[in-house]
Parts: structure tokens; C-alpha cells; sequence
């Protein structure tokens, strides 16, 4: 499992995807040739999440099988880690 990883994304349906405003992760636990395939997954999830989510709405979700991982999104920002 990742031992941290933190991304903020912006989404006001202005733009066709969310637009990546800061990210910092610390992959190490993973093998130098899977660290890139586990940020692809933390992205693309983090991503999914935001654009189903109304603007304005709060929300936090936990993934299955991932009990550390967590996305909230309020106001068109979504914050993952």
C-alpha cells in the first residue's frame, strides 16, 4: 500500500476532465517497476470520484480493499490521499 500520497484536483464541469492542481506521493513500499501502474490507479480513481460528484456537494469515499485510501471532494475540489 502506498505509504502517502495526496493529490488536489479542480472540477466546475468548465473543463472535459479534471485539471491536476498539486501532488505529491511516496510510492517506495512498491517496486520501482509498479510505482507508475499504482499512481496511474490513485488518478484515475481520484478523478472518477470528482466528476460524478455534484459542485457543492461533500462527500468522502473509501475504496474497497483499500481501507487507506480516501477521496473528499466539496465545491468542485477533490482532495485524495
Amino acid at each position: 500500500m502506498c505509504r502517502a500520497t495526496a493529490a488536489v484536483q479542480r472540477y466546475m464541469r468548465d473543463t472535459a476532465e479534471p485539471v491536476m492542481l498539486s501532488e505529491a506521493s511516496d510510492l517506495s513500499s512498491f517496486g520501482f517497476f509498479q510505482r507508475p501502474t499504482c499512481q496511474q490507479l490513485l488518478n484515475a480513481f481520484s478523478k472518477i470520484v470528482v466528476k460524478r460528484i455534484a459542485p457543492g456537494q461533500r462527500i468522502t469515499v473509501e475504496v474497497d480493499g483499500l481501507a487507506e485510501y480516501q477521496v473528499h471532494t466539496y465545491g468542485g475540489l477533490c482532495w485524495s490521499h
